[in-house]
Order: C-alpha cells, then sequence, then structure tokens
C-alpha cells in the first residue's frame, strides 16, 4: 500500500487564490410538501423549488435547500416512483437532505455544483449500481460549526469517502482530482477529471483507481493480553460530531479527524483498556511547524477528552487513552 501525505496548503492556496469562497443562503421551506402544477412538475410549498420529471431526468431549480426525508416519508417526494437514469441539480440549491434521493434503483447519473452541501450517505442511499457523480464547478461554500470549519467539498468528500456502491465522481479540473481523492485515508475509490478520455463513464472496473491506506498511528504500550494490531483512518466526521467537538476545542484550532480501531489476536475488537495506553500518530507535512503545540480530543463512547500531547517532537503527536476505539480531533496552537 502506498503513502500519501494530504498537501492541504495547496487545497487552501486553491481555494482561496483559485477559485474563492462562495457563500450561499439557504431558503427552507415552510412546509415540506411538494405542490402538482402538472405536466411532471412540482413546487416546494414555501420556496422557489421546482421538480421537473420530464423523460428520463429529474430536474431541480430554484434556490435554497431540498428537504430532509427518512424511510416512513419517502413517499412524500414527487419523484418517489420514478424511474429516471438521470438527476440535474441546479448550483442555487444549497443542500441535498437525507433520503432525498434514496431508493431509486434506476438513477445512475447526477449532477450538482460543488457549492452544493450533501446530508450524508443516506442522501443516495439505493441507487444504481455503480452511478457517476458529475460534480460542477471549482469553489465550496463555508459554513461555521462553532470555531470549526465545515465547506461543501467536505461534505461531499465525506459521501465519497463511503463509497460502498462502485460510485465514480467526476470532477472539472485535474487538480481538483488528487486534492479530492487525497483528502482521506484511505484514499477516495474512482475519482477523474471529466474530461479524461479514460473516466468511467460505463465501467469503472475498466479505470479503476483510489482506496489506497497507509498506516500513520502506532500503538506505543505493550500488551501481556494477546497481540494487538491498531488501525487508524483519516476520514470525516459526521455532522453531530463536528458540533460535539466544537464545544470543547476552546482557542484551539482545529486540523482534522481521524478513527482508530483496535483488536485483540485480530479477532477480537478492543474498546476500552483497563489501563490507559500510549498512541503515537505522525502529522502531515504541512502541519509541522517549530513550537507548535497540539492536543487530540477523543470522542469515543460518549465520553470527550482533551489528551495532551506527550512528546516533544514536532513532527508526530503521542497520547494516552482507555479508549483506543473512537473519532479522535487534531487540534493545535
Amino acid at each position: 500500500m502506498s503513502k500519501y501525505v494530504l498537501k492541504k496548503w495547496i487545497a487552501l492556496l486553491a481555494a482561496a487564490i483559485l477559485i474563492g469562497i462562495m457563500p450561499i443562503p439557504t431558503v427552507k421551506a415552510s412546509d415540506e410538501t411538494w405542490l402538482n402544477l402538472g405536466d411532471g412538475k412540482y413546487l416546494l410549498n414555501g420556496t422557489d423549488i421546482k421538480a421537473e420529471i420530464s423523460g428520463d431526468t429529474i430536474h431541480v431549480s430554484g434556490n435554497g435547500a431540498i428537504p430532509d426525508y427518512d424511510e416512513r416519508t419517502l413517499s412524500k417526494r414527487p419523484w418517489h416512483h420514478s424511474t429516471c437514469k438521470k438527476l440535474v441539480i441546479d448550483n442555487t440549491i444549497t443542500s441535498v437532505g437525507t433520503y432525498a434521493f434514496a431508493s431509486l434503483p434506476q438513477l445512475e447519473h447526477i449532477t450538482f455544483s460543488s457549492t452544493t452541501f450533501l446530508a450524508d450517505k443516506s442522501s443516495f442511499a439505493g441507487i444504481a449500481y455503480a452511478p457517476v457523480f458529475r460534480i460542477l464547478g471549482y469553489s465550496e461554500t463555508v459554513t461555521y460549526i462553532g470555531t470549526i470549519p465545515y465547506s461543501s467539498l467536505d461534505s461531499i468528500k465525506a459521501f465519497a469517502q463511503k463509497n460502498y456502491n462502485d460510485a465514480s465522481f467526476l470532477l472539472d479540473h485535474s487538480y481538483m482530482v488528487p486534492l479530492f481523492q487525497n483528502s482521506t485515508n484511505p484514499t477516495i475509490s474512482n475519482v477523474y477529471c471529466a474530461y479524461d478520455e479514460n473516466a468511467p463513464w460505463e465501467d469503472a472496473a475498466t479505470d479503476y483507481n483510489g482506496n489506497q491506506y497507509t498506516q500513520f498511528a502506532e500503538l506505543l504500550s505493550s500488551s501481556s493480553d494477546g497481540y494487538l494490531t491498531l488501525y487508524a483512518e483519516k476520514l470525516y466526521a459526521d455532522k453531530s460530531v463536528y458540533e460535539l467537538l466544537s464545544t470543547v476545542i476552546g482557542d484551539n484550532t482545529f486540523a482534522y479527524t481521524f478513527s482508530m480501531e483496535m483488536q485483540r489476536n485480530d479477532i477480537v475488537p478492543v474498546t476500552r483498556t483497563l489501563e490507559p495506553m500510549s498512541y503515537r500518530i505522525t502529522l502531515p507535512d504541512e502541519l509541522i511547524a517549530a513550537g507548535r503545540t497540539f492536543k487530540i480530543i477523543s470522542t469515543g463512547q460518549g465520553n470527550v477528552e482533551v489528551l495532551d500531547d506527550l512528546d516533544f517532537d514536532d513532527t508526530t503527536v503521542t497520547f494516552s487513552t482507555k479508549i483506543p476505539q473512537a473519532v479522535f480531533a487534531v487540534v493545535f496552537q
């Protein structure tokens, strides 16, 4: 497995200089019901959001958010029984809600803007196998959860990292591909420039890429109770985790989140140890600076712990905890 350290400063520089940050206001529906206008056209009550179902395409336009749904309310969507293969979402749509386009087994090609937030993996759960997500544009919308910035591209990456359906993600420019793909560890699968002749418009298996993993955490403590194996992944957390982190981050600066799991003898999950055990992570290059102090925030098992860095190496963070199976945040001053 190859090691690739994400150069976040390139992404920030590209966002700030090349593409900028383009905030878009959210317009919430006053009553999330759709009015049937006839001829396959629907209007979301209280907004100017329209859905048009024509031929094999669903087109959503207007300003604001596509509502959240759940498994009990799917039938309230005007496209609930649709057999459409294509979905086009205009760039004035600020967000796609939970289960918004779930359970549409014919849906295989989705186009939306890089400025649009995706709620979570449920937004497109149960669509066609190996769908293509065409992400238009270079900009991103940024919101703040407390002091933690969270962007539309972050939400799209969080969705893409959970690529259980062999989906492909096509971006507007080649420089965006490594920034998007290598933002997680393992890297996001099937990411391409839309104008690459090898982009898998039909067969993702032909030019498969991504899903490369490198271990960046190690267990420092010894144990006499079997062989312990540690796995660590750099992944985007659920929004609820960022909300929890925002309550304890204080005047620290948020860097990124990662998760860890530990197994005994490669079989038994270890969720808690009797005594605190020590772990060390290697920092990405763009975070390394002389004199910078780091902390780790743990959100394991409903407990929030702020853990000090126990080493004096500017390139690593060593911390101790009884809860190895958790989502952790790296913060610094």
